[in-house]
């Protein structure tokens, strides 16, 4: 049970014993007869039924406030987000249906982490052995190199272009997705706190939630560098 439930619950309890017990007396005194020769119970009874409407019109705010907080987490319809791993980036984008997951989809497109700029695809020649090793009679040996390369002149940036990496980029985003969508809202990064973060009068993007949620957040694989 969360903190709101348990709250919202014992405020309930709380107003039927203040409202209840009072408004019992009025309609059947003769249950409460024997108490009336040694308590005050006009008094007790007044200031009980003055703190049940109080704590009912608590209970009822806190309904409320619960209902227009949902609300907003299920009127969010996508997060866009991005993972970096293996000096990649990764662009995944969630859609979400009244606070549930529909499908999450990861581009297969390689982002320079560095300057957000799309990867090529390049494979170099190189020769083989190491240095001081004797060279065969005439014959040159090479091994392929094969790297994504950033295309910015004044970035160079590379990485090693190996197979699987789109999916373990893809289960990575899954994973935090899940994460946001079904904590709790006791949680710092779940979707509702995250929204809180997000500065009043602000456009709630895909995108805002996910840099929210990588302020708040420790792991090196929550990035924003794929965002332009």
């Amino acid at each position: 049970m969360n903190r709101t439930t348990l709250i919202a619950l014992l405020s309930f309890l709380a107003t039927v014993f203040l409202i209840g017990i009072p408004t019992a007396a009025g309609f059947y005194p003769p249950l409460f007869a024997g108490l009336t020769e040694t308590l005050p119970l006009d008094f007790i009874f007044t200031w009980m039924l003055r703190f049940g409407i109080l704590a009912l019109g608590f209970t009822l705010g806190w309904y409320l406030r619960g209902e227009s907080e949902t609300a907003d987490a299920e009127r969010v319809s996508e997060i866009e987000g991005c993972i970096e791993k293996d000096d990649i980036a990764w662009k995944g984008t969630a859609t979400l249906s009244r606070g549930s997951i529909v499908d999450t989809d990861v581009e297969y497109k390689q982002i320079c982490p560095k300057c957000q700029t799309p990867m090529k695809k390049e494979s170099y020649e190189m020769p083989s052995g190491g240095r001081g090793r004797k060279p065969s009679y005439g014959r040159s040996t090479t091994t392929t190199r094969r790297v994504w390369e950033c295309p910015n002149s004044e970035c160079g940036h590379t990485a090693k272009r190996d197979s699987g990496k789109h999916d373990e980029a893809e289960n990575l985003f899954e994973r935090h997705i899940g994460r946001i969508v079904e904590s709790s809202e006791d949680e710092e990064y779940s979707l509702q706190s995250l929204l809180d973060r997000i500065g009043e009068g602000e456009e709630v993007t895909g995108q805002r939630i996910w840099e929210e949620y990588a302020e708040v957040v420790d792991d090196e694989q929550v990035s924003t560098n794929c965002f332009h």
